[in-house]
């Protein structure tokens, strides 16, 4: 067996838990009819996060081609799936709750670990790249991560919804861009 099958079946573990997660939120969501107060910018965050899972699965095809693998490179690897989990975990909530769930007051009561969180991606992104390459690329994946981060401190200084809006306007359009301009074919191994 490659080191690089073996090892991506525990990242592709993580990640697919990370999907659950968020496809049963939504579920929940949708399920709960009148229970559920819906709060559309906690919707578009799942969505995002969901696709971030994807897009994370898909951009790792690129270490097939790694044979030297350490328990930090891997460490590093596998932190990113870890960081979308918790995510997923954040985004939505994740068990049925006897009353109604507003989902308005779990966004803000949530946000500041998700955005940390969401925050920290990117930057993980960066340790994963020098773990396995010895090096962080620059180029358009580097600007357009160090802009993820950079976009995560408006919603984490505060709570006017307003901001918290317009980021959700934002961060769609911004994702998939960064998604079909980067990673629109799968990379090579």
């Amino acid at each position: 067996m490659e080191p690089f099958t073996y090892l991506a079946a525990l990242v592709s573990v993580v990640i697919g838990l990370a999907m659950a997660n968020v496809l049963a939120g939504i579920a929940r969501t949708i399920h709960g009819g009148g229970r559920v107060r819906p709060y559309w910018p906690s919707l578009v965050w799942a969505v995002i996060v969901f696709l971030a899972c994807v897009q994370h699965w898909w951009a790792d095809f690129s270490l097939a081609h790694h044979q030297e693998w350490t328990l930090a490179s891997f460490a590093a690897v596998l932190s990113i799936p870890v960081a979308l989990y918790l995510l997923s975990s954040f985004v939505l909530p994740q068990a049925e709750h006897a009353g109604a769930t507003d989902l308005r007051a779990w966004y803000f009561s949530h946000r500041v670990p998700f955005f940390v969180v969401l925050m920290f991606v990117p930057l993980l992104s960066f340790l994963k790249e020098f773990a396995v390459d010895g090096h962080v690329a620059g180029g358009p994946n580097f600007w357009a991560q160090a802009a993820i981060v950079g976009l995560q401190i408006p919603p984490l200084a505060t709570t006017n919804e307003s901001v918290h809006k317009t980021l959700a306007l934002i961060a769609p359009v911004y994702a998939l861009a960064y998604f079909m301009l980067l990673f629109r074919n799968l990379p090579h191994a």
